[in-house]
């Protein structure tokens, strides 16, 4: 599993920074969710879904969305690990409508991959 990326390196005199970083990180821990895809389907329709591979923690891209960290949104995408969900995925996800799914919601954008376990 691919953890922490940053966008910024802290020092000790940037402890607030930390802080703050820390309690965007908790946030977003509590807003991860569980939702069938019917759920999803409506984020779909408005194009803001972005389907996470099991290779990245869905807390950790939505954190690097939250601070707008282009580079390495764009690096993940590069490697395939961040995508719009293609034709042949949405079929498979319609075909299996019990299939539970973790998402997060960044504005605009919906995060969610397959649940693990």
């Amino acid at each position: 599993m691919l953890l922490v990326y940053r966008c910024r390196i802290f020092t000790p005199k940037e402890d607030h920074t930390m802080n703050q970083s820390q309690a965007l990180r908790d946030k977003i821990k509590r807003e991860i969710q569980k939702v069938a895809w019917d759920a999803l389907e409506p984020h779909v329709e408005r194009d803001a879904l972005i389907l996470v591979d099991p290779m990245l923690e869905l807390t950790e891209v939505a954190i690097a969305a939250a601070e707008d960290c282009t580079d390495l949104m764009e690096l993940w995408v590069d490697r395939g690990w961040l995508s719009k969900p293609s034709q042949d995925q949405l079929s498979a996800m319609k075909s299996q409508p019990e299939q539970i799914y973790d998402f997060v919601i960044v504005q605009p954008f919906v995060f969610a991959r397959q649940a693990q376990g």
